[in-house]
């Protein structure tokens, strides 16, 4: 069986592309074992040239906020493919 990895933090990032010069949000994890993770979120893919603009770890109340906004999007996109399924 897999070892679990014990997460240090989570936070979300802003960078800036080397290339473009365009804006990147991605939302990363580092493990206490000095490794990390993340995915991007939005702008354009990494190039490996960007520039690290902001970092802000998701605190408790981040986290609240954040559920609240998915919880309300999920609302959203289900209403959505209902109002699509009635047009097929």
């Amino acid at each position: 069986m897999a070892k679990t990895k014990k997460i240090k933090s989570v936070y979300f990032c802003m960078d800036q592309d080397g290339l473009t010069k365009g804006y990147q949000l991605s939302i990363d994890m580092d493990y206490e074992d000095g490794t990390g993770s993340g995915t991007r979120l939005a702008g354009p893919k990494y190039c490996g040239m960007g520039k690290r603009l902001k970092t802000v770890v998701i605190g408790k109340q981040e986290l609240e906020t954040l559920e609240k906004y998915i919880k309300l999007a999920k609302k959203w996109h289900k209403q959505a493919d209902t109002e699509e399924s009635k047009l097929a």
